[in-house]
């Protein structure tokens, strides 16, 4: 290959820069207690003005389940977290 660039290469790139922060935030999550995570979650949610229009109720309740689900199983997705970011690191840094 004569310097070409393919999207391979692209998404390697992102990934090795995105393993260390997706480690930190792996470790804030372990490290965090749950109602630490619930106040700063609710320091980032506020709105800062204008309406709040809910698109599809059914999707919203998805996904506020989901975090629901996470936030109970947080140590699992944290661990799982720091080896992904450890496999993104070791494997795409060459």
């Amino acid at each position: 290959m004569n310097g070409e660039v393919t999207i391979f290469d692209i998404i390697k790139v992102v990934l090795l820069w995105l393993s260390p922060l997706i480690f930190l935030e792996s470790l804030l999550l372990l490290m965090l207690p749950v109602d630490k995570y619930t106040e700063l979650e609710a320091i980032l949610g506020k709105e800062i003005g204008g309406l709040k229009k809910r698109i599809s109720k059914k999707l919203e309740n998805n996904i506020s389940d989901l975090h629901a689900f996470l936030l109970e199983n947080k140590n699992v997705v944290g661990i799982i977290c720091i080896l992904c970011s450890m496999v993104f690191f070791f494997a795409l840094r060459k």
